[in-house]
């Protein structure tokens, strides 16, 4: 577990301090012995030096800390985890679907719609599908139907079966 925040936060005065003492103590004799164009280039190096292990310390707390926490809604999504759910995988696929649908008129005429031309000529008595026709910003956009034409199109399904 981690110590106290005053502990921590004196440790790293401590450790910090005794780090810019050393560089100071290497750095004075050997910015004394060069020549004045060359003093500024070994501050900047000595300067870098301690900014660089600060940052590396900086990086290796915020990993530690991180490490702890359940992995956030997006990372479990790039792992390929699917979020548990009370909805069944055939519900979740239609709604994919739809929404796929909806965003795009090719996917709508080339795959939504004959599936569900199929799936409606499978009913004993099979309904006449129809469908308003996309808005005109709509279909400048390339856009399918409206999601609540797509929905009401599969209402009628559901009814019916």
């Amino acid at each position: 577990m981690w110590p106290p925040p005053k502990t921590r936060r004196r440790r790293a005065a401590v450790s910090y301090g005794a780090l810019l003492a050393i560089v100071a103590a290497v750095t004075a004799p050997l910015s004394a012995a060069l020549t004045p164009e060359q003093r500024p280039l070994v501050l900047r190096l000595a300067a870098a030096l301690v900014l660089g292990v600060m940052l590396v310390d900086a990086v290796r707390l915020l990993h530690e800390r991180l490490e702890g926490q359940p992995p956030s809604r997006l990372d479990a999504l790039r792992a390929g985890v699917e979020p548990p759910s009370d909805v069944d995988r055939h519900l979740r696929n239609l709604r994919d679907e739809m929404r796929a649908a909806a965003r795009s008129e090719r996917y709508f005429r080339r795959v939504f719609w004959p599936r569900l031309e199929a799936l409606a000529q499978r009913l004993p008595d099979p309904p006449a599908l129809t469908i308003a026709p996309p808005s005109l910003a709509r279909r400048l956009l390339r856009r399918g139907p409206a999601p609540a034409a797509l929905r009401d199109a599969v209402a009628r399904l559901v009814e019916r079966a």
